[in-house]
């Protein structure tokens, strides 16, 4: 793919979806108790990870090349500001380890939005059009 983001019929759509996803990560973040438990230990650091590697693949896959460090930057001062606001919560705590597991899925979701979900838009859109 080159440097220009992909023309996509449905692009405004697929921005919403995008930002209602960053709606679902903050209200998740920010709920008090979450009934799920997986009972791993630390288990919630690949969740962190997995969220942020798909919100960096799907806004990198809709945006040029030339805006994915400011995707990534983004998403990382989201999770900073998450971070901070659990910590200010009284119900949930704040952990650095958190960010760091925010920041390896922004870089894997990068890796994916240079190479790999232009594409998949794309095919999606050819599916959906039939």
């Amino acid at each position: 793919m080159n440097d220009a983001a992909v023309q996509l019929r449905w692009h405004l759509r697929w921005l919403t979806a995008g930002w209602l996803m960053v709606v679902a990560v903050v209200l998740l973040s920010l709920t008090p108790n979450l009934p799920i438990s997986v009972g791993i230990v630390d288990f919630d650091k690949a969740e962190h990870a997995f969220a942020y590697l798909v919100l960096m693949a799907w806004f990198g896959g809709l945006s040029p090349r030339w805006a994915h460090p400011w995707v990534a930057l983004g998403l990382l001062a989201l999770g900073a500001v998450i971070e901070v606001a659990q910590g200010l919560s009284g119900y949930r705590s704040a952990d650095h380890r958190d960010l760091i597991a925010d920041g390896v899925g922004i870089v894997l979701g990068w890796l994916l939005a240079r190479h790999v979900a232009p594409r998949c838009f794309v095919f999606a859109e050819r599916l959906l059009a039939r």
